[in-house]
């Protein structure tokens, strides 16, 4: 599964949004929870790094609480 927002661009790595704006392409690696993966390859933003993503506006329940199997 792959993520990109605003269509494929002829480099796989990069889609184009609103106004030419760049943003990588990522592929969902692993489902932790309902609302957080893995996703390949590592991310970053502002100095930091990192393979795990958890999208804001989502709220899954926790993996051991009641539907969490489930979500």
């Amino acid at each position: 599964m792959g993520f990109a927002l605003y269509g494929a661009q002829n480099d796989k790595s990069v889609a184009r949004g609103q106004k030419g704006a760049a943003m990588p392409v990522f592929t969902a690696a692993s489902i932790i929870e309902g609302d957080t993966f893995e996703v390949n390859p590592q991310w970053e933003w502002k100095g930091e790094t990192g393979t795990r993503v958890r999208p804001a506006g989502y709220n899954a329940p926790e993996l051991y609480a009641y539907g969490g199997e489930t979500a």
